[in-house]
């Protein structure tokens, strides 16, 4: 099972959002068994993916444990969502995930705060491997070009799809409906580096 775990330091960028959607994506576009376990005491990525048939793990059982009892039920992927925080969320997911994401919005309090954060783990935990994601983007905006440059700049990891800002990502909670490319392309190249 391969674990894909979604944070970071501050809340409002989308995190639980994009681990949504990531998991909906495995689970529908490669008809495997995908589960979704949410760390944020709000429960909002928990009640998002039961329904749509993505089990999770009680909030009570240890982090390691419910990544266990999903690779011992079958899990192909599991997706992590957590609750805004850096030192809290990685005393955890450090041990159990094999990628993560960091989604960070087009603002310099994002990519400063990303910044931040990218410090303290790749101090920490320098084998995890560890990318940034634009999420919730204008690609039309200047900020959003100064954004990227800021991240090649200061050599973020960071991958070539930037999730783009539409109110058909948070709708889909109600309607189920999931027709947004950048999704399969960003779960797509997040299929690639966990493949080396």
């Amino acid at each position: 099972m391969k674990t894909i775990a979604v944070t970071g330091q501050k809340g409002g960028v989308g995190k639980t959002t994009l681990a949504v959607h990531i998991a909906e994506n495995l689970h529908r576009t490669l008809n495997v068994p995908v589960s979704l376990i949410d760390r944020d005491p709000q429960q909002a990525a928990a009640r998002w993916g039961a329904a749509f048939g993505l089990p999770g793990a009680d909030l009570k059982t240890p982090l390691g444990a419910a990544v266990r009892e999903r690779k011992e039920a079958g899990d192909a992927f599991c997706v992590i969502d957590t609750a805004p925080s850096i030192g809290g969320a990685f005393k955890d997911i450090h041990s159990v995930a094999d990628i993560v994401l960091l989604p960070t919005q087009a603002s310099m309090l994002d990519i400063t705060s990303l910044g931040t954060a990218l410090g303290a783990l790749r101090a920490t935990y320098p084998a995890l491997r560890i990318f940034a994601v634009l999420n919730q983007i204008d690609e039309r905006l200047v900020i959003t070009r100064e954004a990227v440059a800021g991240l090649d700049a200061a050599e973020v990891p960071q991958f070539a799809t930037h999730i783009m800002r539409r109110t058909g990502y948070t709708r889909a909670a109600l309607t189920a409906v999931y027709p947004h490319p950048e999704i399969d392309a960003l779960v797509r190249e997040i299929r690639n580096h966990l493949a080396k």
